[in-house]
């Protein structure tokens, strides 16, 4: 879904080389410059935030594991009790509540070179057991430091062990960041239901506040990691009895117009189908967050009853869209009746040697609102220029509402070729290796025919 010439670049992420049957090897030899007594000092910052040289310190500690996170994905540690038998440098996990964050602000010099301005110390208390622990980090969540209450929020983090519970002092964990499972409570009950739901099964919703500051821009590399998690956990609510909630409306004024405070939201869209293409995933980074090796992208029009979408452009003649508008959905897993529908339309039994389909079917689409996003289009450069711009889903759950065929339909009017012009240039592409010039060379080729190519990772 991400552009083809995006390259990965995965902040938030381990590389975890250790046997699954034994936590307890330290990572030391990994972080450039610190030893066991080096990563201990710097644990000290916990108990003094104002120290300048104690955070200078810190600050150094987390720059060499956020630059050894950067090396892959992230993957769980040591849980649960960690006892005399722990070491500093290990890799270590646990869930539990924020309740305290102090921030110290870096110097400005010390801010350049690090590549962060923030210095926070975060105080947990874990879920399996209520020991508390200290965090020391670069990022925490933007919406705790909004929060005009106390902190109380659901987390979860993993990190490296820098220092282990020593009567007084709290056991300290340096991490890239800390994620938020947000609760229905969190916030004094702010929480949009969506995000509730997303946190409850694992998902990090501060990547959300991300999502929502690139509303209405080409998918990007930042995107990564966001978009393949929130594929992964909305395919957890495939079935009606693990959604706690029913979707929310989504009329097409509010969801184009307000699109940035609807990141996240669980809706429902009617949609009729135009085509299905499925992306296929290599990267092993990029299956960790799916959870598959493949996923679907769908393109489909919406109703948009008597609103008219005017796209401004400072270059070119304004566009106006009317009647319909198009929206791509993201699935990881499509239901038996669209997969058997791709099936017959290409005449074949076994749809995993399917890649792309023509099919139009009425569907009502569940899941979370992602953000609009921006892409080329023939359509558009046909009508005034510019970017076309459209709603993209990440869909839970996909309903047949397909009337039968004697019947009259309502979008009986839209030909196949006014289809294809108005969603040439959609690309639902994969984050992966950088693409190779003559792969780029044939998508232009393709692109000039008014057909998108497929961009598998």
């Amino acid at each position: 879904m991400f552009y083809n010439n995006a390259a990965p670049s995965f902040a938030f992420a381990f590389t975890l080389l250790i046997s699954s049957s034994s936590f307890a090897q330290s990572i030391l030899d990994r972080l450039s410059g610190f030893d066991q007594s080096r990563v201990h000092t710097a644990s000290q910052w916990a108990e003094n935030v104002e120290d300048a040289g104690m955070g200078a310190e810190a600050a150094k500690l987390v720059y060499q594991v956020n630059r050894f996170a950067r090396g892959g994905v992230l993957t769980k540690g040591r849980t649960g009790d960690i006892g005399s038998n722990a070491i500093t440098g290990e890799i270590v996990s646990f869930n539990g509540k924020a309740t305290k964050i102090d921030r110290w602000r870096l110097p400005v010099d010390l801010a350049s070179t690090l590549e962060f301005n923030d210095l926070f110390r975060v105080e947990i208390t874990a879920s399996h057991d209520d020991d508390k622990w200290i965090v020391i980090t670069s990022v925490v969540p933007n919406a705790w430091l909004r929060s005009q209450k106390d902190p109380d929020f659901q987390t979860a983090v993993t990190g490296v062990l820098a220092r282990k519970s020593d009567e007084p002092l709290l056991p300290v964990i340096v991490a890239p960041s800390v994620a938020w499972l947000a609760g229905s409570d969190d916030d004094g009950g702010k929480v949009p239901a969506g995000w509730a739901m997303l946190g409850k099964r694992g998902f990090d919703v501060a990547l959300l506040e991300g999502v929502r500051g690139r509303n209405r821009q080409p998918l990007k590399e930042e995107d990564a990691a966001a978009f393949y998690s929130l594929l992964r956990t909305a395919a957890m609510l495939d079935e009606a009895s693990n959604v706690p909630t029913a979707p929310d409306p989504a009329p097409a004024a509010t969801l184009l117009k307000d699109s940035a405070n609807l990141v996240g939201r669980y809706l429902r869209l009617d949609l009729q189908s135009v085509r299905a293409t499925r992306i296929r995933v290599t990267a092993p980074i990029t299956k960790e967050r799916l959870g598959a090796d493949n996923y679907w992208q769908i393109d489909a029009f919406g109703d948009l009853g008597n609103v008219v979408i005017k796209i401004e452009s400072k270059d070119a003649e304004s566009a106006i869209f009317e009647n319909r508008y198009p929206v791509s959905i993201a699935m990881r897993d499509l239901p038996p009746f669209f997969a058997n529908e791709i099936a017959a339309e290409n005449r074949s039994a076994d749809i995993n040697t399917i890649d792309t389909a023509m099919i139009s079917r009425s569907i009502a689409v569940e899941g979370f609102f992602y953000r609009l996003w921006s892409y080329e289009s023939d359509f558009m450069n046909q009508h005034g220029g510019g970017k076309q711009f459209g709603p993209l889903v990440i869909a839970s759950r996909m309903i047949d509402i397909e009337a039968p065929r004697t019947a009259p339909t309502a979008v009986s009017g839209i030909g196949w070729y006014v289809a294809l012009m108005t969603l040439a240039g959609i690309l639902l592409a994969t984050v992966g290796a950088v693409v190779s010039s003559r792969r780029d060379a044939r998508m232009k080729k393709k692109a000039r025919a008014g057909l998108p190519d497929r961009i598998i990772q």
